[in-house]
């Protein structure tokens, strides 16, 4: 059999069968491209749903293996910013949302961890770290009700997300109530309830923060959204009922909150710090670091451990499952 040189015709043609092939190959890899281009574009989840189809999702959920309970608090690593999601028995509520780039990871989490319909939304204050990612997430789930800051007590902050976030609540005919104290929604077989509903202010709107005492199966958890010092004297004041043994670090750690003397009336078993690594603002602070230790609470941070998700042990104390774990597992 004759050889095929690169001079013969045989060669020849062997190498336009190789070109040919190529050329097919690169203009399917474009056609493909294209394709998940418009779909990107044009189809709401698109992205998240391809990357979870393809196996490699930055998205992952932690295990806790020692406890079945049906009880659960994800702290979903937003980046500098919170979100909070509480499941029991099949329900959800989601506490803020994160900044809006967070906003596809946050919906891609949701779907993972179960999420089909959430029962309780719950925007602290309007603050863009903790409710950018929120339109997105009412544009891909059911959402029972929204539970929203009181407005009455500061001016609205006109920004773009906030007006399209509300927009959205209104489009998707969503029913808002507004946080009062005493405020008693049902999750599952326990229970959402606003134990604070912020302060009047002029444009500090962390003060507006609504904080919320989840309680179901042994577990307690407190989350106040950015409330500061003048938050949780007038909850300490009032004798609100705060006593939890989970709890959300208050404003990602600042020492603009976390007062020593709130911590000892929550007197929590476990903290969990919601920030970015490295992020601007020194959180979590170490006056908060300290108030934590104080209070004889284990710390868990989202900037070293990614997700983090807290069950009740069925014995009175709690277990917890990280995101770093998942991937030194891997």
């Amino acid at each position: 059999m004759p050889r095929k040189t690169a001079g013969s015709k045989a060669g020849k043609a062997a190498t336009r069968k190789r070109i040919e092939r190529k050329t097919a190959g690169l203009l399917a890899g474009v056609l493909v491209l294209a394709v998940l281009t418009a779909l990107t574009l044009t189809v709401p989840g698109f992205t998240e749903w391809a990357w979870q189809l393809l196996g490699i999702s930055r998205v992952k959920v932690p295990v806790v293996g020692d406890s079945d309970s049906p009880v659960a608090v994800h702290f979903i690593d937003v980046g500098q910013g919170d979100a909070a999601l509480i499941e029991d028995n099949g329900a959800f509520a989601l506490i803020d949302g994160g900044p809006p780039e967070a906003g596809d990871d946050l919906v891609a989490y949701l779907r993972l961890a179960g999420v089909q319909r959430l029962d309780i939304l719950v925007m602290t204050h309007p603050h863009a770290d903790h409710y950018g990612g929120l339109q997105k997430v009412v544009e891909r789930f059911d959402v029972a009700q929204v539970v929203l800051p009181n407005f009455d007590l500061a001016p609205l902050p006109t920004t773009t997300p906030l007006e399209q976030l509300l927009q959205a609540l209104v489009d998707a005919g969503v029913p808002a109530v507004t946080a009062y104290e005493g405020l008693e929604l049902p999750l599952g077989q326990g229970s959402l309830t606003v134990v604070h509903a912020g302060l009047e202010t002029g444009d500090n709107h962390n003060l507006l923060s609504v904080a919320t005492l989840y309680a179901g199966d042994g577990m307690r958890f407190l989350n106040t959204g950015d409330g500061e010092k003048a938050n949780e004297r007038a909850m300490l004041a009032d004798g609100a009922p705060v006593e939890a043994n989970l709890f959300m670090a208050a404003h990602h750690g600042s020492s603009t909150s976390n007062l020593r003397n709130f911590l000892r009336a929550v007197a929590p078993r476990m903290v969990v710090v919601s920030c970015a690594a490295g992020n601007s603002y020194g959180h979590p602070h170490r006056s908060a670091l300290e108030a934590y230790t104080v209070a004889d609470a284990l710390v868990l941070r989202t900037d070293q451990a990614g997700s983090v998700v807290v069950k009740p042990d069925g014995e009175g104390g709690l277990v917890y499952g990280t995101e770093a774990e998942l991937e030194a597992a891997a």
